[in-house]
């Protein structure tokens, strides 16, 4: 029950602007099932040949090959750029600057300039610096170091809460090959002065490839928004909100009580899209649907009178959460989604 009244807002935690609503009233598909079902299929056969594409940009060639073959000799950024790249996903520049402020409290000497010696086959220091990371290797069957991998670390002002160290406030990390940019990559991060972060922008472009990830909150409304596209085409596009309590003493007890972190949540609301495809949903009002919850609880019906304590819990979820699926391009809903509950029995054999 708890699983299925929490995963809309799960999602909405970890899931741009979105061109439907979740309270647009669309018309239904007029094609067949059978036809649907092509569609979607055709639909995610065209994403997969898209992300082909990926493995054929410089940036990605160029730090595969290095790091195939001098695995153990591959700079952290280099690996943490190249996964970010493999896994589509901007949390990786998130873990990027997260391990920059680790070496800025841990090891200075790492800021500085390193280049490639082919003879001893591994980085060499050359000049210090702060803040700023320079590395250059060769790419391809190059003779010279013609790949350069260039970060930059600024913080912010504002401490961690309960911590001796202070939030990112800008990392920008840039990626050329023959002097020509393959790959650009950036977080930006604004706090208040308790911890709390007020927004957080993270973008990453390789070749026709763009990445662009924000979050918002200011302590009643918080919104992340991600966008992957290809030229001027959608891949994927989400965006989560939540409303409810959100200032930093509220999220700190919220990690530690479970219940808290329901209590200062209000509503949520999601938007998925991979390419033609849409899922939307929301949870009207949460706080109206724990109650209820709470109230089926206590009547003990678990205990009494199992299936109508199940009907119940269908009720109610079906209540307050709506989620449907649409084809972006003609607008049209082809599903609607109801939560059941399923009903099954195990058989338990013991040896005497």
């Amino acid at each position: 029950m708890w699983i299925a009244s929490c995963a809309i807002v799960f999602f909405s935690l970890n899931a741009c602007d979105k061109t439907i609503g979740v309270d647009d009233e669309l018309k239904p598909t007029k094609l067949t099932v059978e036809q649907q079902k092509q569609k979607i299929e055709d639909n995610g056969i065209a994403f997969l040949d898209k992300m082909d594409g990926m493995k054929e940009t410089v940036a990605y060639k160029t730090m595969t090959d290095f790091v195939e073959e001098n695995a153990s000799k591959a700079s952290p950024q280099m690996r943490q750029l190249l996964a970010a790249m493999e896994s589509k996903n901007l949390k990786n520049i998130n873990v990027l600057s997260t391990q920059l402020k680790s070496v800025k409290e841990d090891d200075d000497d790492v800021w500085g300039e390193w280049l490639w010696d082919a003879d001893v086959e591994d980085f060499e220091k050359v000049k210090d610096l702060t803040d700023k990371i320079i590395v250059k290797f060769p790419a391809a069957d190059s003779k010279t170091n013609n790949a350069e991998l260039t970060v930059n670390y600024t913080e912010s002002k504002v401490e961690i809460p309960d911590a001796d160290e202070y939030y990112p406030s800008d990392v920008t990390c840039q990626f050329k090959v023959d002097g020509s940019m393959a790959l650009e990559a950036g977080f930006h991060g604004t706090y208040k002065t308790d911890g709390t972060p007020t927004s957080a922008t993270n973008t990453l472009k390789v070749g026709d490839y763009k990445w662009e990830a924000t979050l918002k909150n200011d302590s009643k409304v918080a919104s992340e928004t991600y966008e992957f596209t290809y030229k001027s085409e959608t891949l994927i596009k989400m965006k989560g909100e939540i409303n409810g309590d959100l200032t930093y003493g509220s999220l700190e007890e919220a990690v530690e009580d479970e219940e808290a972190a329901m209590d200062m949540l209000s509503s949520g609301e999601i938007y998925f899209q991979m390419m033609d495809l849409a899922i939307l949903g929301s949870i009207t009002d949460l706080q109206k649907m724990i109650d209820e919850v709470e109230d089926l609880e206590d009547s003990n019906l678990s205990e009494t009178d199992e299936e109508e304590y199940y009907a119940k819990s269908e009720e109610i979820i079906n209540k307050y959460v709506k989620l449907w699926a649409c084809f972006v391009d003609d607008k049209r809903k082809f599903a609607d989604v109801e939560f059941y509950f399923e009903e099954f029995t195990e058989t338990y054999f013991w040896l005497i």
